[in-house]
C-alpha cells in the first residue's frame, strides 16, 4: 500500500485481494467518516494479467495511462511520455511566452526558468524514464527564452557555471536529470528494508548489494536485463560521475568488474565475498604469484570447486595482475568494500556523504567537472591586460555586491563577457551604416568606447575628480580599475563600495548615452548618480 494525503494506491496479488481490500475500506468508513468513492476508483491489470480485458468488481479498468500523484503510468511508453513530458513541455512554452513580454534581465529569466519553467518537468524526470528528445527540446526552449529568440551570445557551458566562475547558475537540464536520478542512491541505501526498495534489492543483492556495487568497476550493460531501466540509468550516471573524478579504487576489485569476465560477463561469488576475498591481490601470495587451488582453500576456508577457482584465475587480465602486484592496498581499503560505509571518496578532496547528499549536491559534483571551460570574453580581456584567475573571481563576485539594481548587474555581467553592443557590432549586424565612434569619429569597439576614446578619458577623469572632491579622498584608478573596479582593500570598505558603484554607473552612463546619441555631460551624470546613491544607501 502507498499513501500520500488522500491518494491511496494498493498493489494486490489477485482479484480476491482487491475484493478483501475494498471490504476493509468499507468496514472502516462508519468509524472514520471516510467513504470510498467507487466511481473515482481506477484499477489496472499488472504483470502477467496486463492484457486482461475483464472489468470485475464494478471498478473502472482503463487502458489509457492512470494518473498517480501527478504522474501517468501504463504499459504504453509513448502515451506515458506524452502525458509526463510532451504535454508539460507545451505548458513550459506557454509560461515562457507569458514572461517573454516582460523586460527581464538575464538573472530574472533564470529565476523564472527555475521556479516556474522546469519544476513540473523535473518532477516527472525524477520518477520516470526521460525520453531522449525531451532534454534537447527543453534546452532549446529555455535558451530561446533567455536570449529573446536570438542567437546565444555566451557559451552555454559558461552560463551553467557558478557566479564566481562567471556564470549565472543557469540550470543544465541534462545534468539536473542525472542528479535527480543519483539522489535515489542515498534513499535506497538509507531505507534498505522499505517495501518500495524490494525491486532493486532483489536484483542488486546478488551482486553484493548497492553499496558494494557502487564501488566496483561495473558496466550497466552486463546487469540483469530485467532490472528496470530507471535503476540502470541511476547506476550508469553514477559510473559517469566516478569517471569524471578518475575514481579507480574499484579497478582491482575481483567482482562485478567489466575487465574480468567469465563466459563474457562479470561475476559475483557470495561465499568468497563473505570470506573477505575482494581484490585481485587477495588471490596472490607473498611473492605476487597466483595462489594454487589448495593454497586458496586453506587460506580462506572456501568450499569452491577446482573448476570454478581456475575459471576466475584465467579470467584476470595480465594488466590487472601487474597492477595488483605493484599496489599494496591498505586494510582500510578492504573495509570500505566489506562494510556499508555512508561515505564515498570520489578523489582525495571530494567525498559524497550518502546520509546527507541531496539533488543539488550531485548536481554541483557533475557541473563542476562538466561545465568548467574558459569564457571567451574574459579570455579576450586577458590578452590586453594581465588578469589572473583569482582577479576574475573577484570581478565576477562583485557583480552581485556592487549594486542592488538588476539592470546594472546585468550590464556589468555583459561587460565582463564583452557582449555589450557598440557601433562596431551594430555595423556588422547591418543596423548602422558605419562603425565610427559617435564622439571622435575613430573606429568604435568596446575598448574604444569605455577606455581609449578621448571623450571617454575626459569624462572619466571628471567623474573621479568629482568623487574625490565630494568624499575627501584621492583615488587614482588605473585603466584596469576603471573597467573592472578597485579591489585594493582600503580601510574604508563603504567608500570602496561607493567608488566601485560610481565607476560602474559611469560605464553604464557612457553606454546608454552613446547608444541614444546623447552627449557625455558631467552635470547629467552627477544628477543621476546622486539619486542612485540614495536608492543604494551609499550617501
Amino acid at each position: 500500500m502507498s499513501q500520500f494525503a488522500d491518494d491511496t494506491n494498493l498493489f494486490c496479488e489477485d482479484i480476491t485481494s482487491v475484493d478483501n481490500a475494498l471490504c476493509l475500506v468499507n468496514d472502516f468508513a462508519p468509524v472514520s467518516g471516510l467513504k470510498l468513492n467507487v466511481k473515482k476508483t481506477k484499477a489496472l491489470w499488472l504483470g502477467k494479467w496486463r492484457n486482461n480485458r475483464t472489468t470485475p468488481l464494478q471498478l473502472s479498468w482503463p487502458r489509457d495511462p492512470v494518473k498517480i500523484l501527478g504522474l501517468y503510468f501504463s504499459y504504453d511508453d509513448k502515451m506515458n511520455d506524452h502525458y509526463n513530458f510532451h504535454l508539460k513541455i507545451q505548458k513550459l512554452q506557454i509560461h515562457l511566452d507569458m514572461w517573454r513580454s516582460r523586460n527581464l534581465t538575464l538573472f530574472g529569466k533564470v529565476l523564472i526558468i527555475k521556479s516556474l519553467g522546469l519544476s513540473q518537468i523535473l518532477y516527472s524526470a525524477s520518477n520516470t524514464n526521460v525520453p531522449k528528445d525531451a532534454i534537447r527540446t527543453v534546452k532549446r526552449k529555455l535558451f530561446s527564452f533567455l536570449w529573446n529568440k536570438k542567437k546565444d551570445k555566451i557559451k552555454r557551458e559558461g552560463l551553467y557555471q557558478d557566479y564566481d566562475k562567471g556564470g549565472i547558475r543557469m540550470t543544465d537540464v541534462g545534468l539536473m536529470i542525472k542528479a535527480m536520478s543519483l539522489a535515489w542512491i542515498p534513499r535506497l541505501l538509507k531505507h534498505v528494508n522499505s517495501n518500495w526498495n524490494l525491486v532493486p534489492n532483489f536484483f542488486l543483492r546478488r551482486l553484493g548489494g548497492l553499496n558494494f556495487l557502487l564501488r566496483c568497476n561495473y558496466d550497466v550493460t552486463y546487469l540483469n536485463s530485467k532490472l528496470p531501466t530507471f535503476y540502470k540509468d541511476m547506476l550508469s550516471f553514477f559510473d559517469d560521475l566516478k569517471n569524471l573524478y578518475n575514481y579507480n579504487l574499484g579497478q582491482l576489485v575481483l567482482f562485478n568488474n567489466r575487465e574480468i569476465l567469465i563466459d563474457g560477463k562479470p561475476f559475483f561469488i557470495q561465499e568468497w565475498f563473505s570470506k573477505g576475498v575482494i581484490f585481485v591481490s587477495d588471490l596472490l601470495d607473498e611473492q605476487g604469484q597466483l595462489l594454487s587451488y589448495q593454497a586458496f582453500k586453506a587460506k580462506y576456508k572456501c568450499k569452491t570447486n577446482f573448476l570454478n577457482y581456475y575459471q576466475v584465475r584465467s579470467a584476470i587480465p595480465n594488466s590487472l595482475l601487474t597492477k595488483a602486484k605493484n599496489n599494496s592496498l591498505e586494510p582500510l581499503s578492504k573495509s570500505i568494500f566489506l562494510h556499508n560505509r555512508s561515505t564515498f571518496d570520489l578523489d582525495i578532496s571530494t567525498m559524497i556523504n550518502f546520509e546527507t547528499a541531496k539533488v543539488k549536491d550531485f548536481y554541483w559534483l557533475l557541473n563542476k567537472q562538466v561545465n568548467n571551460g574558459p569564457h571567451t570574453g574574459p579570455t579576450k580581456w586577458s590578452k590586453s591586460m594581465p588578469i589572473c584567475a583569482k582577479q576574475w573571481e573577484k570581478y565576477f563576485i562583485s557583480i552581485k555586491q556592487v549594486s542592488r539594481e538588476n539592470k546594472l548587474r546585468e550590464f556589468q555581467f555583459k561587460f565582463l563577457h564583452r557582449i555589450v553592443v557598440t557601433k562596431k557590432e551594430l555595423c556588422r549586424f547591418g543596423i548602422k551604416d558605419d562603425s565610427e565612434c559617435l564622439y571622435c569619429g575613430e573606429q568604435d569597439s568596446i575598448e574604444h568606447t569605455f577606455l581609449d576614446s578621448s571623450f571617454t578619458k575626459d569624462f572619466l577623469s571628471k567623474v573621479v575628480q568629482w568623487f574625490n572632491n565630494c568624499n575627501q579622498c584621492s583615488f587614482k584608478p588605473t585603466n584596469q580599475e576603471l573597467l573592472f573596479g578597485i579591489f585594493s582593500n582600503p580601510a574604508n570598505k563603504e567608500l570602496l563600495k561607493k567608488i566601485n558603484y560610481t565607476l560602474l554607473f559611469a560605464r553604464y552612463f557612457i553606454y546608454t548615452n552613446k547608444l541614444h546619441n546623447n552627449s557625455l555631460l558631467i552635470t547629467d551624470f552627477v544628477s543621476k548618480v546622486s539619486s542612485k546613491y540614495r536608492l543604494e544607501n551609499l550617501n
